[in-house]
């Protein structure tokens, strides 16, 4: 169906341009990697939930981060965090 990366994306563009989304829900392998679907407008992307990392911002106290770490938050940024 398709020739190659730049077939894929020229196809995607075209239905897109006619009112057909694309959904990508495999990011393993092949066309599915993230450098490919930014080149695709109007893509949606599903990610599972287990992939997904909960991060803070705007830590500037002991208090915020042992609340953060309580709650399960493993990243974060701020005056107490890099």
């Amino acid at each position: 169906m398709f020739r190659g990366r730049d077939g894929a994306v020229s196809a995607l563009m075209d239905l897109n341009r006619i009112g057909v989304g694309s959904s990508f829900d495999d990011l393993d392998s092949g066309f599915g990697r993230l450098e490919f679907l930014t080149r695709i407008p109007g893509c949606r992307l599903q990610i599972r939930p287990q992939w997904m990392a909960r991060v803070a911002e705007g830590l500037e106290d002991e208090r915020q981060l042992r609340f953060l770490r309580e709650e399960g938050v493993r990243g974060g940024a701020g005056v107490l965090v890099g």
